[in-house]
């Protein structure tokens, strides 16, 4: 319980942040995004699995809020996953 406790606060933490940097930006979340993405991508250029990742969200164009909430649905499965193991023993 803990460690899904830890999970859930601490995206929620992170989210929270990141919505109150967009937000005192005076833009919406998706401008700010784009207005970030070129530093980003060039910042990435070196390592191979950020720039990859940088450039595929580049073209999915998703949106902000739905693209939280698969990132959040995706470690929470990941985290359940890891867990799972455990619940047998």
């Amino acid at each position: 319980m803990d460690t899904l406790l830890s999970y859930v606060i601490g995206m929620s933490t992170t989210e929270a942040a990141w919505l109150s940097t967009a937000a005192r930006s005076g833009e919406t979340e998706a401008e700010f995004i784009a207005r970030l993405m070129p530093a980003a991508q060039h910042t990435a250029a070196a390592h191979e699995h950020p720039a990859e990742a940088y450039a595929e969200a580049m073209t999915a164009a998703t949106d902000p809020v739905t693209l939280r909430d698969e990132k959040f649905a995706y470690g929470l499965e990941v985290v359940l996953d890891g867990l799972a193991p455990r619940l047998t023993r």
